[in-house]
C-alpha cells in the first residue's frame, strides 16, 4: 500500500478495499492532494478535510444547497463536533431544511460554550417560533433585549430594534395584536431602518385588527416569507396562495404572490390568483391592474389574444389616471 493510501486508511479507519459511499467534493479534493503528494507540509490530511469541507459547506449554503452543505459538514463531524462555529453552521442548514429539532440541538451546543452569543441566541429564538413554542421564543428575545451586550448592531440594524421587532411579531402570532403593534412601533423608533417592523405595521397589523388576518394566517405568512428567502419560490407561492384561500381579504398577499409568480413565469397561476382577489375585493383597481399585467405576459403583449386585456388597461387608465400601476403597464407597452 502506498504512503498516501496508508494516510487515508489511518484517517478514516479504512481497509485497502475501496468504499462505495458517496463523498462530498471536498473529500475527493483532499484525497487527490494526498495521493498526488500536493498537500502542503504544514497541513495535515485531517486539516485539509476540515478546512476544505467547511469552506465548501458555506458556499453550498450561500447557493441554497442546504443538503449538500450538510453532507460536507457531516464528513468532518468526528473532528469538529465540539466546535461552536461548526455547530452554528449545522444549525443554520438544519433550520433552512425545516429540521427545527436538530437546529435547536445544534444551537444549544454552541450556547454551552458561548452562552452570551447574540447570533446563536437569536437564531434559537427563531427556531422556537417555528417549533410553535411561542412563549419560550418570546422569553429568548426578551432576555436578549435586557442584555447589555445588545447595545451594538446586528444584521444591519441596532440590535435592540431587531430584537423588539421580533418580540412584536411573536405577540402577533400569539393573538396579542395591541401588544405586537406597540413592540413593532418601539422597534421602529429604535431604528428607522427596520424595514421588517415597518412592513408588519403597514401590511399585517391593520388586517389583524380588522379580523381579515388571523394569528394562524400570520404564521403561514411568516413561513411563506422564509421559504422565499431560502430560494424555494414554488413552496413560498403555495403557502401564500393557501393563506389567501383562508384570508381572502388580506390584500398585500395578492401582490406578493403575484410578484413571485411573475418572477417565475407562472403567468396563468398569477391570473387565477388575482381573479380570486378581485372577487374578494371587487373595487380594488390595483388588483385589477396586476391581473391585467399577468394576462398580458401570459398571452404575449403584442398578440391578438392580448388585445382585449390591453384595451381594458387603456380604459381603466383613462378612468383612473392617477393609478401608477396602470400607467406603468402602458409605458412598458410603448417601449
Amino acid at each position: 500500500m502506498s504512503r498516501s493510501c496508508i494516510l487515508l486508511a489511518l484517517l478514516y479507519g479504512l481497509s485497502a478495499a475501496p468504499i462505495a459511499l458517496a463523498e462530498p467534493p471536498c473529500a475527493e479534493q483532499c484525497k487527490k492532494f494526498v495521493e498526488e503528494g500536493e498537500l502542503r507540509d504544514d497541513v495535515s490530511p485531517v486539516g485539509c478535510f476540515v478546512r476544505v469541507c467547511q469552506r465548501e459547506a458555506r458556499k453550498f449554503y450561500e447557493k441554497h444547497e442546504f443538503k449538500k452543505a450538510l453532507e460536507s459538514l457531516d464528513y468532518v463531524q468526528e473532528h469538529l463536533d465540539r466546535s461552536p462555529s461548526y455547530q452554528m453552521e449545522r444549525g443554520l442548514n438544519y433550520y433552512a431544511l425545516g429540521r427545527f429539532d436538530k437546529a435547536l440541538a445544534a444551537y444549544e451546543k454552541v450556547l454551552k460554550g458561548f452562552p452570551n452569543n447574540v447570533r446563536t441566541r437569536s437564531q434559537r429564538g427563531h427556531t422556537l417560533v417555528r417549533l410553535g413554542r411561542l412563549k419560550d421564543a418570546q422569553k429568548q428575545f426578551e432576555s436578549l433585549f435586557a442584555d447589555p451586550l445588545t447595545e451594538d448592531e446586528f444584521k444591519g440594524l441596532r440590535t435592540r430594534s431587531y430584537l423588539m421587532s421580533n418580540i412584536g411579531v411573536i405577540k402577533l402570532l400569539q393573538g396579542d395584536v395591541e401588544g405586537g403593534k406597540a413592540a413593532l412601533e418601539q422597534g421602529l423608533e429604535l431604528d428607522g431602518r427596520n424595514r421588517p417592523a415597518r412592513s408588519y405595521l403597514t401590511d399585517v397589523v391593520p388586517y389583524m385588527e380588522s379580523g381579515d388576518l388571523t394569528p394562524k394566517g400570520a404564521m403561514r405568512l411568516l413561513v411563506a416569507y422564509e421559504e422565499l428567502s431560502f430560494g424555494r419560490h414554488d413552496s413560498g407561492a403555495k403557502e401564500l396562495r393557501e393563506l389567501l384561500e383562508r384570508s381572502p381579504r388580506f390584500r398585500p398577499g395578492y401582490f406578493r404572490v403575484a410578484e413571485v409568480l411573475m418572477a417565475t413565469q407562472q403567468y396563468e397561476e398569477c391570473v387565477e390568483t388575482l381573479e380570486d382577489g378581485e372577487k374578494a375585493l371587487p373595487d380594488d383597481i390595483d388588483l385589477r391592474a396586476e391581473r391585467l399585467r399577468c394576462s398580458l405576459l401570459q398571452l404575449g403583449p403584442n398578440t391578438d389574444k392580448a388585445r382585449p386585456s390591453l384595451e381594458e388597461v387603456k380604459s381603466l387608465a383613462k378612468a383612473h389616471p392617477e393609478n401608477e400601476r396602470l400607467q406603468q403597464i402602458l409605458t412598458a407597452m410603448e417601449q
